[in-house]
């Protein structure tokens, strides 16, 4: 899982039946495997005053920790452990592997529905930029279909199709051979 440097993570464990008493969460840094100590927020070797951080269950058997987890401020590999107690005793369970990145996600924004097909073009291209680094895109129409809720390919055939009419419009009638499978 890609999630940002700096921002909040929130793990969750569902039991995968009932008896589960208690379920709590580790962090442990993939480089050079140390463990996050949630008393002083700092990875170590040894010697954590608290090394698992517990979670609250809630009606559906899924263990949550509503609080989250910061992320650190800088990129890395970090794997999540879950600590399971039920009837038998106690077992671990690997969690998700988190990558943090620096990447932050953009946002874009339009003030205005562009009119012209250089500002439709522009308008698409920073779409495209916001979905591929996992930001958010600004919702209005265009003709029938709202820019928010299509996909990245679509975008990108949206944005090809601009530009051929743009290159058609100044007087550019160059066309371009693609070749799918060579062989």
């Amino acid at each position: 899982m890609q999630i940002y440097k700096g921002n909040k993570y929130y793990p969750n464990y569902l039991e995968p039946s009932g008896g589960v008493t208690a379920v709590a969460f580790g962090i442990v840094r993939i480089s050079d495997g140390y463990w996050y100590d949630f008393s002083d927020s700092t990875f170590k070797a040894s010697g954590w005053t608290t090394q698992y951080q517990s979670m609250t269950e809630n009606q559906n058997g899924l263990w949550v920790y509503a609080s989250g987890w910061t992320t650190p401020n800088t990129t890395g590999q970090y794997r999540v452990n879950y600590k399971v107690t039920d009837a038998e005793g106690i077992f671990y369970a690997a969690g998700e592997e988190l990558n943090v990145t620096a990447i932050t996600p953009q946002v874009y924004t339009e003030t205005a529905t562009p009119t012209t097909t250089a500002e439709l073009l522009t308008a698409v291209e920073a779409a495209i930029k916001a979905k591929i680094t996992g930001g958010a895109v600004a919702s209005y129409r265009i003709g029938d279909e709202e820019i928010r809720n299509m996909s990245l390919s679509e975008l990108r055939a949206f944005r090809d199709q601009l530009r051929r009419e743009l290159s058609a419009a100044s007087g550019d009638t160059r066309t371009y051979a693609r070749i799918d499978n060579p062989t």
